[in-house]
């Protein structure tokens, strides 16, 4: 499922019988840091309530892997095994 918003977008994937895979959140550069990312997080979080979504961290995009681990944790994701990070909808309430 790919959702748009102005200047960036993001793209989850249903793995039946697993829960969703967050393949990427990418906003435009010179748009970084205006909340873009969060509403597109918010939006992803209330699409896919009640299953776990599970992404991996990486920074081979010019990203700062603190920087995404900080972004993630502040949604409820937790670091699982290796660089993996889980999210539980049912852990943010």
């Amino acid at each position: 499922m790919k959702i748009n918003a102005a200047h960036g977008s993001a793209y989850v994937e249903n793995v039946n019988g697993y829960g969703w895979y967050l393949h990427f959140i990418k906003v435009d550069d010179v748009y970084r840091n205006q909340g873009i990312g969060t509403r597109l997080m918010k939006n992803i979080i209330k699409r896919c309530s009640g299953s776990p979504i599970y992404l991996l961290v990486t920074s081979e995009l010019d990203g700062d892997i603190k920087r995404l681990y900080k972004f993630y944790e502040k949604f409820g994701f937790e670091k699982c095994e290796g660089n993996h990070i889980g999210y539980n909808y049912n852990m943010i309430f």
